[in-house]
C-alpha cells in the first residue's frame, strides 16, 4: 500500500507515470516547499488506505494515485487559498492536465480506478487541511 508509488508493472508503466509525477510534484513543491512532504505522505497514506479498504482484490501498483492526489490538491488548493499564486498554479494544472478528470473512473480491469479516486480524494482533503481563513476578496 505505501510502496505502490515506487513499484510499476514495467518500463512503459514507469515512463507513463514519470512525466506527470515530475510536473505535478514540481508544482506542489513550487506552491509551498514546506508543505510538500506532508502533502505527499498524506496522499500516499490516505489514498493507499482508501484503495486498500475499498479497491478490488487485484494488485495496485504505480504512482497514479499520487499523481491524481497532486492534481486534485493543486486544483482544490486554488479554490481554498484564492491567492494569485495558487490560482495560477491551479489554472496551469487544469490547462495541461484537465483531461485527467475522465480517467478518475476508468473501469478497465488493468487500471486501478480506486487508486485514482482515493488519491484524488486524499489530495482534496489535504488541500482543505491547509485552508486559510482569509475572507473572500
Amino acid at each position: 500500500m505505501f510502496v505502490a508509488p515506487w513499484l510499476h508493472h514495467g518500463l512503459y508503466h514507469l515512463i507513463s507515470n514519470s512525466l506527470p509525477f515530475l510536473i505535478l510534484g514540481s508544482l506542489v513543491q513550487w506552491h509551498n516547499p514546506k508543505q510538500f512532504w506532508f502533502v505527499t505522505l498524506f496522499i500516499i497514506i490516505g489514498g493507499g488506505l482508501g484503495t486498500w479498504l475499498f479497491g478490488s482484490a487485484g494488485i495496485h501498483l504505480g504512482a497514479s494515485g499520487l499523481i491524481f492526489g497532486y492534481w486534485a490538491y493543486l486544483i482544490t488548493n486554488a479554490y481554498y487559498q484564492r491567492t494569485f499564486k495558487s490560482i495560477a498554479i491551479g489554472l496551469i494544472t487544469i490547462v495541461f492536465y484537465g483531461g485527467m478528470i475522465f480517467s478518475l473512473l476508468d473501469l478497465r480491469s488493468h487500471i486501478s480506478w480506486s487508486g485514482h479516486v482515493f488519491g484524488a480524494l486524499a489530495g482534496c482533503m489535504v488541500a482543505r487541511w491547509f485552508k486559510s481563513d482569509r475572507p473572500l476578496s
